[in-house]
């Protein structure tokens, strides 16, 4: 992780699919980590990076599974907040549903 990069919001999901999603459509805005899991705890590399974030948006999939993770994530990183897609399970449920996962994000980035 690049100096300057440590201020920029970051997003954290389950899957490797939902994370390109994402970095497709809101890169510029964010960056996007995928975990392979919700009960997969960061690198250290990663930690350093989320740890000095601006925003940590927690979207791991709204499932029971996400929302019990969600809260070490919460309780870990002061400026977490859990950001789960409006409908569907992940980003990309949502996006196949026609939602917008740049304005989801941006949702994210103002709240």
């Amino acid at each position: 992780f690049e100096n300057g990069e440590n201020q920029r919001p970051w997003l954290v999901v389950e899957s490797e699919l939902d994370a390109a999603l994402v970095a497709q459509e809101a890169g510029d805005l964010v960056s996007v980590s995928a975990l392979g899991s919700a009960q997969i705890k960061p690198h250290a590399a990663l930690h350093a990076a989320l740890a000095d974030a601006g925003r940590v948006l927690v979207a791991l999939d709204a499932d029971a599974a996400g929302a019990k993770a969600a809260r070490w994530w919460l309780q870990t990183y002061g400026r977490a907040v859990r950001w789960p897609v409006p409908s569907g399970k992940d980003p990309g449920d949502y996006h196949a549903q026609g939602g917008s996962i740049r304005s989801w994000v941006e949702a994210g980035l103002r709240g």
